[in-house]
C-alpha cells in the first residue's frame, strides 16, 4: 500500500477519474442519440473519423447481446447509423406518399 501521498495529488487523481467517466458517458450518448437527418449521420461519421484520425480511441466498452455476442464501439456505430438512415428513408417515403 502506498502511504503518505500528497492530498492534492490524490484529489487531482480523483477528479481525473471523474472526468474520464464523464467522457465515457458522452461517448455512449453518441450511440444512444439517433441522428434524424442525413446531415446528422454525416456529422457523426465525420466526428468519429476525426476523433480516431487524431490518435484517439473510443473507450474499450462493449454491448453484451448474450453469450458470444459482444459488440464493440465500431460495430455499434455502424449498426446505429444504418438504423438511423433506414428510419430517415422510411420517414421520407411517408412524407412523399402523404
Amino acid at each position: 500500500m502506498i502511504q503518505n501521498l500528497d492530498p492534492e495529488y490524490l484529489a487531482r487523481e480523483l477528479r481525473t477519474g471523474e472526468i474520464l467517466c464523464q467522457i465515457d458517458d458522452a461517448e455512449r450518448a453518441l450511440f444512444k442519440t439517433a441522428p434524424t437527418t442525413l446531415e446528422g449521420v454525416a456529422a457523426l461519421l465525420r466526428y468519429a473519423y476525426e476523433f480516431v484520425a487524431s490518435g484517439n480511441d473510443w473507450a474499450d466498452w462493449y454491448l453484451d447481446h448474450g453469450p458470444g455476442k459482444l459488440e464493440d464501439w465500431n460495430s455499434q456505430l455502424h449498426r446505429h447509423l444504418a438504423e438511423a438512415v433506414t428510419n430517415i428513408a422510411v420517414r421520407s417515403a411517408e412524407v412523399r406518399h402523404a
